[in-house]
């Protein structure tokens, strides 16, 4: 798509203004205001032209006369009418049967498009974007295909309306909904400030509520499943958002929530969700999140610049990948990352000033560059791998802030404190301590591990197994593993953490 930057000229102060016909080459030319080029020996499609931008309406001709030749007008280029702030009304012919990619953006006063006079067959990406006036629009039955939120920055638009005999999309309520109703395509920026989608709605389309700034609260119908992509990015006045207990949300998308800056309040996610995508909720002013068993990866910046989000609850064992600065700059002041992550990204935490205390889980066993850049208020950290992890550091980005090595408490596996003394970054600690809390010692019936008599038995795929001295003596398959001699171990089976005593 082009960009355009446009200098005020002085011309066409009403409707299309009449030129005489001049060929810029032997397909492109200009009839009555209007510039076109030749797609056939009988059709002609409109192209951008600069003088438009003085124009205030424009009624596009069935047909057009040109070098003793009639052709029927029947497309729109990518950006025709891009940015031509002052047109407020566009007649359309009968003929016209495509519209371009952006060919109305940026029409800030366009009032009025008769588009059911058309025979377009699809309104593809940013078609009708940033028509600030524009207040209903009229979805004719021959269209099929829609690109994402074609109406994203239209401020007044309160209606979405589809004519009958529509094959594939249908208006509920003013919003643009797949013929089905299971898609929500695209909700108009200014229709109300509370929304609530239907029971039914599987998914929500990528754009589909972008830069509303009306919509203050919204609640999810427990069938939706899945958000698309930047869905609700940059809808200002959002405070509230409802997902209820029994929600089957599975997936949000990249920059779902993004920038929705006073989204607040304790975000309770579901057990179904799987997937947290890059920047979902980033600059967004939640004060908690709860992460439900289920979730296996949270996206880079998923949460970045949340400096209300004091409270990160992880739950469960399935998380296993945290993406670069899913939490920088938040506001978070104890943080867990569970036995199951096994990857950190850079930056994830970087400038998290008011965390006081975090827990290592036993599956880091590399730290990348700047995972805890800036975290200047730690006062302990907990590290349960009986293995001192691996640190990527630089002299400008050592592991922890000068000050945390001297302030702040290291509690390592008993039996691993003289390993963390002599590994690098960690040896840097002045205090370091022994500390088992976060190891469960196998005794119940319910623990996937077995004392036999010459080792252990174990259901889980994969186990890893150390002494107490952080020695790693088995890492594979579960089943039988044979112990050679007696003593403490810490086997690590399927994301879990336990003590055997053999």
């Amino acid at each position: 798509m082009r960009n355009f930057y446009f200098r005020p000229v002085a011309a066409l102060l009403a409707t299309v203004a009449i030129l005489p016909a001049f060929a810029a080459d032997s397909k492109s030319f200009v009839v009555d205001g209007l510039s076109y080029t030749a797609v056939s020996d009988s059709t002609a499609m409109i192209i951008f032209d600069k003088s438009y931008e003085e124009l205030t309406s424009v009624i596009v001709p069935q047909s057009i006369n040109y070098d003793g030749k009639t052709y029927a007008v029947t497309q729109l280029d990518d950006d025709c009418f891009n940015r031509c702030e002052k047109i407020k009304t566009v007649t359309l012919p009968s003929t016209i049967a495509e519209m371009g990619k952006s060919a109305f953006s940026g029409c800030y006063a366009l009032e009025s498009v008769n588009l059911g006079d058309t025979r377009i067959t699809e309104i593809p990406s940013a078609c009708f974007s940033a028509c600030r006036k524009l207040q209903s629009i009229t979805i004719p039955a021959t269209v099929t295909s829609i690109y994402r939120n074609p109406f994203v920055q239209n401020l007044e638009l309160k209606s979405i309306n589809v004519e009958e005999g529509n094959p594939s999309f249908k208006s509920i309520e003013g919003v643009l909904f797949s013929i089905s109703g299971k898609t929500l395509q695209a909700y108009p920026c200014g229709k109300a400030t509370t929304y609530v989608v239907p029971e039914g709605t599987d998914s929500i389309g990528t754009e589909a509520f972008n830069t509303d700034q009306v919509l203050a609260s919204l609640t999810l119908a427990a069938s939706v499943s899945f958000i698309g992509s930047s869905a609700f990015l940059y809808c200002d006045q959002m405070t509230s958002l409802v997902i209820p207990e029994e929600s089957r949300l599975r997936e949000i998308g990249m920059s779902a929530f993004s920038s929705c800056k006073k989204l607040t309040g304790h975000l309770a996610l579901p057990e179904t969700l799987t997937t947290i995508s890059s920047n979902a909720f980033m600059k967004t002013s939640i004060t908690g999140v709860t992460i439900q068993p289920g979730v296996t990866s949270i996206g880079t910046n998923a949460f970045s610049a949340c400096v209300n989000l004091s409270k990160l609850e992880i739950k469960g064992e399935t998380l296993t990948s945290i993406g670069d600065g899913a939490f920088a700059d938040a506001g978070i002041t104890e943080l867990v990352i569970p036995n199951s992550v096994i990857k950190v990204g850079m930056t994830a935490f970087s400038g998290c000033k008011r965390m006081a205390k975090m827990t290592i889980g036993t599956g880091l066993g590399v730290i990348q560059l700047r995972v805890f850049d800036k975290c200047s208020a730690l006062k302990e950290v907990v590290c349960l791998n009986p293995e001192p992890p691996v640190c990527q550091i630089t002299d400008r980005y050592p592991l922890f802030p000068a000050a945390v090595f001297s302030s702040a408490v290291l509690k390592v596996p008993s039996g691993s404190v003289d390993a963390y003394k002599t590994a690098d970054s960690w040896k840097n600690f002045t205090t370091i301590e022994a500390d088992n809390s976060g190891i469960k010692t196998v005794g119940s019936a319910d623990d996937p591990i077995r004392i036999c008599s010459d080792g252990i038995m174990t259901d889980a795929s994969y186990v890893e197994i150390h002494t107490i001295s952080g020695q790693t003596v088995y890492k594979g398959d579960g089943g039988h593993i044979a112990l050679y001699a007696k003593g403490i171990y810490v086997v690590r089976a399927d994301g879990r953490t336990y003590k055997v005593a053999f």
